[in-house]
């Protein structure tokens, strides 16, 4: 997860940071980027809006939009819990501990809630051009993030610092380094806004704020009744993750919100689709200058070349994902096998999401849970997963977050 924001960032942050073609010399004197360097995203977006909605202005403001969602992903995080938050969009990024931190036990909800906002706003905007004829040369480094609220670039708030030390990556730290960006890569942004909108479905689905309240509260009873006891077996390591591991089981138990899961699948159907069309566009490209993502007769940006073994390996992943999305194919549970050798048993994960019963966790490992949703027919494929991985030499999950 930590990995896959981080990567997300990164894109973002290319996307908004650059001088573009077509401003007026009133305009070229306050491009975006000085703007987004001196003042931060928000403002950023309002300057945008006063300025002609071109095509690349348009994709400005989806990239600003789905940059700002994590901004305030980030902002609820360290107005309320700087710890990390497992499953919750952009929880492993470590932030400063906030001696004003005031804990709301809705916090989750309101930071999802406000990202998908947000994330809505960025898809609006991208739809707009991603079949429109557009390019931009764009810059990361002047990007920060305002996490602390406070309308000023401090430590810790460059979003370059955030990921400079994660692996694949090599910018070489040049504040000149720039990627130039077109039509396909805003469907490659689209897929991203689609899955991470339907990451936050499916967590406000099982109603975070509820659980997060009842374990907190039992929390606080136990330290006014005594003194917290270190675990005898994990040690005193284990106190946060016994809170965590009893908010997580009980956020999972019931019936999820069913307008929620079906609006996930949807938007993790619309990642396939604008991958898929990603792909097709740039296939099609001849050019080779600075490019996010290459074709095979391309060099990235990077200098990371992408073959058509694993181009194709990748769309081989796709198809299956979207087989699953659709109901095509069948994913496998550990209890369950097929008496016959031509056809498995597993389950349905469109019908699972589409009209959903209890998730409770360990009814699910157990096999109750998903007992209605078991049926005969071919379960996935995970050998075009273990080819995609051998291609790309082991690293197939640091490639797909690239690759999305």
């Amino acid at each position: 997860m930590k990995n896959l924001m981080l990567k997300f960032l990164i894109l973002i942050s290319f996307l908004i940071a650059g001088f573009f073609p077509g401003f007026s010399s009133a305009q070229e004197q306050q491009p975006v980027s000085v703007v987004l360097a001196e003042k931060g995203v928000q403002a950023s977006i309002e300057w945008l809006h006063e300025q002609p909605q071109n095509s690349q202005n348009q994709f400005l403001l989806g990239g600003l939009e789905a940059l700002s969602a994590f901004e305030f992903l980030l902002q609820v995080r360290y107005q309320n819990y700087s710890g990390e938050l497992p499953l919750f969009p952009g929880g492993s990024v470590s932030l400063d501990e906030n001696p004003d931190a005031v804990f709301d036990p809705a916090f989750v909800e309101t930071a999802l809630t406000g990202a998908l906002e947000r994330l809505a706003r960025s898809q609006i905007y991208l739809d707009n051009v991603a079949r429109k004829n557009f390019f931009a040369n764009l810059n990361p480094f002047l990007i920060w993030l305002d996490i602390n609220g406070n309308g000023q670039r401090d430590d810790n708030e460059d979003l370059m610092d955030m990921i400079g030390s994660l692996p694949g990556l090599s910018m070489g730290g040049d504040t000149d380094f720039n990627v130039r960006f077109d039509s396909a890569d805003a469907n490659w942004l689209l897929a991203y806004v689609h899955v991470l909108s339907g990451m936050s479905e499916l967590l406000l689905a099982l109603d975070p704020t509820t659980a997060i309240t009842t374990i907190t509260q039992g929390r606080k009873l136990l330290e006014e009744a005594g003194e917290i006891l270190p675990d005898p077996i994990l040690g005193g390591g284990a106190d946060e993750f016994m809170d965590t591991a009893a908010i997580l089981l009980m956020a999972f138990r019931g019936v999820p919100d069913k307008s929620r899961t079906r609006a996930s699948l949807m938007h993790f159907k619309a990642m396939i689709t604008h991958n898929q069309e990603f792909w097709r566009q740039v296939m099609l490209e001849t050019d080779d200058e600075r490019e996010w993502l290459p074709n095979p007769a391309q060099k990235s940006a990077f200098g990371v070349r992408v073959d058509a073994k694993t181009a194709a390996a990748w769309q081989a992943v796709l198809a299956e994902i979207s087989d699953v999305l659709e109901g095509r194919v069948l994913l496998p549970h550990w209890r369950v096998g097929s008496r016959n050798a031509k056809t498995g048993v597993g389950v349905n994960f469109a019908r699972l999401m589409t009209d959903p019963g209890d998730f409770d966790l360990i009814l699910m490992i157990h096999g109750a849970a998903i007992a209605p949703y078991l049926e005969n027919g071919r379960i996935v494929n995970m050998q075009v997963w273990q080819e995609f991985s051998r291609l790309t030499g082991g690293q197939g999950g640091l490639f797909s977050l690239w690759l999305n």
